[in-house]
């Protein structure tokens, strides 16, 4: 066998990239050959190539041997900066849109407010024109259904047994 077509011999070839740990491109310079042709021989002798990151362990790594920054370090560990709230590059002023479509005011001192601080711009609006919380067994409806019309006309207060009450004579009329 020619020394160049070494690479067409299945031992040959699985002891250079298994065994010596050798890539495609440095066995095809020792052969003189294109690496996509030892690419065809390993798919034809059925010769696993690694994954991405078995091919980066060791020199092949870009970040063998290198030190990692105080900065990296502190990012290893998980210790991150708070960048939580108005710090955060993703901030929007404190309203959001929850997932069931309520418009949500970020008041983390709020004594209402959920675990990420915020709380239904609907409240707030019913607080500041009555001058009180929202009582604990009540809720506010929104009379048009449109759930970011917060106009203190719009959102009644409401027992939940006539809330439910409410909703489910709408559902009846639907399926009438």
């Amino acid at each position: 066998m020619k020394e160049n077509k070494k690479y067409q011999n299945r031992d040959w070839l699985y002891e250079k990239y298994w065994g010596e740990k050798l890539d495609t491109k440095e066995i095809a310079k020792l052969c003189d050959v294109h690496f996509n042709s030892l690419i065809y021989w390993m798919d034809k002798f059925n010769i696993k190539r690694r994954t991405k990151s078995e091919r980066q362990l060791g020199k092949k790594n870009h970040n063998y041997g290198k030190q990692p920054s105080e900065k990296t370090k502190e990012k290893m560990r998980g210790k991150r900066p708070n960048i939580s709230g108005e710090k955060s590059p993703n901030w929007k002023g404190g309203r959001r849109i929850d997932i069931d479509g309520y418009i949500l005011i970020h008041k983390p001192n709020h004594p209402r407010a959920n675990g990420r601080g915020y709380i239904p711009e609907s409240h707030l609006v019913y607080e500041e024109y009555w001058n009180e919380h929202v009582p604990k067994g009540y809720l506010l409806h929104h009379m048009d259904e449109n759930k970011k019309n917060n106009n203190i006309i719009n959102i009644p207060l409401l027992t939940r047994s006539y809330h439910i009450k409410i909703h489910n004579q709408k559902r009846r009329n639907i399926n009438d």
